[in-house]
């Protein structure tokens, strides 16, 4: 059983550009928060659905499904 309050804060950062995602991950874990990285907003959606995450980080020109898509989904599926 989880103790409240010692749970790590999850962020997604959705960014198609490997070395930013990477760098993001990086600095964002070293101060304690627990970060996964989709490529697309394809990904996130899938991410999204099987995680909870308190902050999301979104590039707004991706391929495949960019942020604005993403944003437009997320505000239908989780008003």
């Amino acid at each position: 059983m989880k103790k409240p309050g010692n749970e790590k804060k999850s962020i997604l950062i959705v960014e198609d550009e490997a070395a930013i995602g990477e760098f993001c991950h990086r600095v964002l874990s070293q101060h304690g928060f627990r970060v996964n990285i989709a490529g697309n907003g394809k990904v996130a959606q899938d991410m999204i659905e099987r995680d909870e995450y308190g902050l999301l980080l979104v590039d707004i020109k991706m391929s495949v499904m960019d942020g604005l898509e993403l944003y437009l989904w997320l505000n239908e599926q989780y008003p």
